[in-house]
């Protein structure tokens, strides 16, 4: 799987995130981690992303040097490997700032806040979720939604919709043509849930599934799309996520 320029390899509880340019590349430096986040098995990934621009962060000045994530979930959370290759001497203190990354209580606390999602998912507090129904938007494409669930996090709220005219089976609907209803979602229906609650969120996640799904598990079956913004008053500016 490539997500915006980076290789994820999953093997069982196990991802791998590394430059696609270097699937082969070795561990040059290293260092390991365990970090007791839970037994949900979820957001893998988005932590390998979370700790691979920390670390870049701490050796973007060591001359070819490409960084490279493993998480692997056990029973007690998430054990962590991170480094990468470097293209020529390596420092013998590489591997203590890398160690030095993962041990940093600031960086464990904005991990943890990004993954441990509180979950709105009742009936009555959907329906007190938003003052707007979103299948009464009217979206670009023409397509009716509804909300599935929100998570809410201390760095990025996520609203989850279902669509069920993206069906790859059944539906009608590419990826291009639902890409403006991301940002009708966010700044029609995202937005002012924020601003009924006096919530601000650094990231707001817009995610779209032909059918409801458990968030985090895998399902090949399903067809999911999913954009992030940033908020801006009363504008959703696109992120890169």
């Amino acid at each position: 799987m490539r997500k915006k320029g980076w290789h994820i390899t999953r093997d069982g509880a196990q991802v791998t995130l590394r430059r696609p340019a270097n699937t082969s590349q070795t561990w040059d430096v290293a260092a390991q981690a365990h970090l007791p986040m839970g037994t949900r098995g979820v957001g893998r990934a988005r932590l390998a992303h979370l700790i691979r621009q920390d670390v870049w962060r701490a050796l973007q000045s060591l001359r070819g040097f490409s960084p490279m994530v493993q998480v692997q979930r056990d029973a007690d959370g998430y054990a962590v490997r991170a480094g990468g290759s470097v293209q020529g001497a390596v420092p013998s203190t590489a591997q203590a700032t890398v160690q030095s990354v993962l041990g940093n209580p600031s960086n464990i606390k904005r991990w943890v806040g990004a993954l441990a999602l509180c979950v709105v998912t009742s009936t009555a507090q959907l329906a007190d979720a938003a003052s707007a129904d979103p299948g009464d938007l009217a979206l670009p494409s023409g397509q009716n939604v509804s909300l599935q669930e929100v998570l809410t996090s201390d760095t990025e709220v996520r609203f989850r919709f279902v669509a069920p005219d993206i069906s790859r089976d059944t539906g009608y609907l590419t990826y291009a043509d639902v890409e403006l209803d991301f940002q009708s979602l966010c700044e029609e229906f995202a937005l002012p849930w924020l601003k009924e609650r006096d919530a601000n969120a650094g990231i707001v996640v817009i995610s779209m599934a032909d059918q409801e799904t458990e968030f985090g598990k895998v399902n090949t079956q399903v067809t999911q799309f999913f954009e992030a913004f940033r908020q801006e008053n009363d504008r959703c500016i696109w992120e890169q996520f």
